[in-house]
């Protein structure tokens, strides 16, 4: 693959002697970003706020072959989430607000069911509140030209909470976007310009803003996702406005270091209050939720270390800060399936650790660990608030492997770590452990991260379920296979599915990959290798045929196309 140049911005002179070895090792991680046929990714590593690697790779425009540059600016999803979470401690800390103020005070018309949840809750996701996630939320989004307050409370309020506030966590958008109306009705402006005057003016980030539907995004990187094909298609961002308070903010690297300067001197906020975002949460139950006041907090082999990740309209950005060392990352548009991963293995190395490395002998016999375990949540999100119903991993073992296989999901190889524990292959930085009753029996799983965790680490129980067997297929003509050919469309979700006909088999192609649909039936089929996850064909009233995909969540997709 042909490489491009890789642009510095900054005088070679700054890239000191002594930085020279690291900097040939963030160059072989991040040499699979550099490519002239994919999206744009940027990436800052800075020592005592002054950057020693800062460099750019792929292109901000495929359309137009234009390379990408350092001082692009990106969408930066919920990373978006401590500026709310700042603009709140500085109404508290001028005795506008108190944290542990009933949202009632300031949300008068909202219906909490009964229960107290405060602003804190909003900020470290505790509320229990159904969050955005909920299928229900993207008709509205669809059905609603622009999200208004009232549109956010009436739905934020509409459902039962998850949880008894302060009892459990579950990653809460429509939390932030609360706390940000709050932010609005007790300093008397509106967000944006809250920000604009007591952040971003303050901290000299010229090059970050909320974005206005009507005003041009200049400056501003592509963004990107692949279709069924496997190729680079641009994103259909829209409705901007929806972000406030979780998520939307355009800003650069550049701008993001400038950020966490202005935290340490002082300049938005005072060091005692700024701790106080950066402890994390404790639980009724006295759980620590490794998520502080819109920031990861994570302790790391004697370092404190302080992120969060974001990701929104295919933009995907993070950033690190290790006070112990004063040490900050920030990146943008890593399409990695896990984009901490890269992030990690730099600490590693600022930090001179020892990367955690799978053993080649795994420690038998391994069907203690086999069974089904009830998931509790999913990516820092209740189960609850994810699917339409339960969850679990199904753990096998064959020929002295261990597998695990989640409801929705492809089967994972284990890399065997240490005794009950193990590492998923293809991700580093998070392993799962195996709990044990006095007796010795395997009664639960638990996950952790190895840098960074977002939420409590809980167990999940070993229950009496069946284990996960992929259906047996029927026979099935090619003439009644066939006439499911075609592109669906899910207006909603503004998401297309393509399934083709190839060696008599019907096939979902997704983001180039092909995967066999199973037949179970005339028009009902399940996905090839993926856990309890099934497509159905059938007739509208018009004659239309609808495509019904059902895994944790149950979609409808019209066809658009029959070829």
């Amino acid at each position: 693959m042909k490489k491009i140049i890789l642009f510095l911005l900054l005088p070679l002179q700054l890239f000191a002697q002594d930085n020279t070895e690291l900097i040939h090792y963030i160059d072989s991680l991040t040499t699979p970003l550099n490519k002239i046929d994919a999206p744009g990714a940027v990436l800052l590593v800075a020592k005592d706020g002054k950057p020693i690697y800062r460099k750019a790779y792929g292109m901000a425009s495929l359309e137009f072959g234009v390379p990408t540059r350092p001082d692009h600016r990106f969408c930066i999803g919920s990373v978006s989430k401590q500026f709310c979470a700042i603009a709140i401690l500085q109404l508290a800390s001028q005795g506008k607000l108190n944290l542990q103020d009933d949202i009632r005070k300031y949300l008068p018309e909202f219906n909490t069911h009964g229960r107290l949840i405060t602003i804190e809750h909003l900020i470290t996701h505790t509320s229990g509140i159904p969050s955005t996630e909920n299928r229900d939320y993207a008709d509205l989004m669809y059905t609603t030209n622009s999200m208004s307050n009232k549109d956010v409370l009436d739905y934020a309020m509409q459902k039962d909470l998850l949880f008894e506030p302060g009892t459990d966590f579950s990653y809460n958008n429509i939390g932030f976007t609360m706390a940000a109306i709050i932010a609005e009705r007790v300093s008397g402006m509106s967000y944006r310009e809250y920000l604009e005057k007591n952040i971003f003016q303050p901290a000299g980030m010229v090059n970050t803003f909320l974005p206005v539907e009507t005003i041009p995004l200049y400056n501003l990187a592509t963004s990107y996702q692949k279709n069924a094909e496997g190729k680079w298609i641009k994103y259909s961002a829209d409705k901007w406005t929806d972000s406030k308070g979780r998520g939307g903010i355009i800003s650069t690297i550049d701008d993001l270091l400038l950020w966490y300067k202005a935290l340490l001197e002082e300049k938005v906020l005072s060091k005692e209050w700024i701790e106080k975002a950066w402890k994390s949460f404790t639980l009724k139950d006295g759980r620590s939720t490794n998520y502080g006041f819109g920031w990861r907090v994570q302790q790391f082999n004697g370092y404190r270390i302080v992120s969060h990740g974001g990701a929104k309209f295919g933009y995907r950005t993070g950033s690190y800060y290790i006070p112990e060392k004063n040490i900050y990352i920030a990146y943008a548009n890593f399409f990695e399936a896990n984009p901490d991963i890269l992030p990690a293995k730099i600490i590693w190395k600022l930090l001179e650790q020892e990367a955690p490395t799978p053993s080649k002998q795994p420690t038998l016999p391994l069907n203690d660990y086999e069974g089904v375990y009830k998931m509790h949540s999913m990516g820092a999100r209740l189960v609850t608030q994810m699917s339409d119903g339960p969850m679990y991993h199904y753990i096998t073992y064959q020929n002295d492997s261990l597998f695990m296989q989640n409801t929705g999901g492809t089967k994972i190889y284990m890399r065997p770590y240490v005794k009950d524990v193990f590492m998923p292959a293809g991700n580093d930085i998070v392993a799962y452990y195996f709990k044990r009753n006095e007796s010795g029996k395997v009664i639960a799983i638990y996950s952790k991260g190895f840098v960074t965790n977002t939420g409590p680490i809980t167990d999940e129980p070993k229950v009496n379920q069946s284990m996960n067997e992929e259906p047996a297929p029927v026979n099935m003509s090619s003439d009644i296979t066939k006439k499911y050919i075609g592109t669906y469309y899910n207006v909603v979700l503004d998401e297309f599915k393509k399934i083709e006909f190839k060696n008599n088999k019907l096939f979902l192609m997704d983001a180039g990959e092909a995967i066999e649909l199973i037949p179970l039936s005339e028009n009902r089929f399940a996905l090839k290798s993926i856990c309890n996850s099934f497509m159905e064909f059938n007739l509208n009233n018009k004659k239309e045929i609808i495509l019904k995909t059902t895994d944790i969540r149950t979609w409808e997709y019209k066809r658009v196309s029959d070829f």
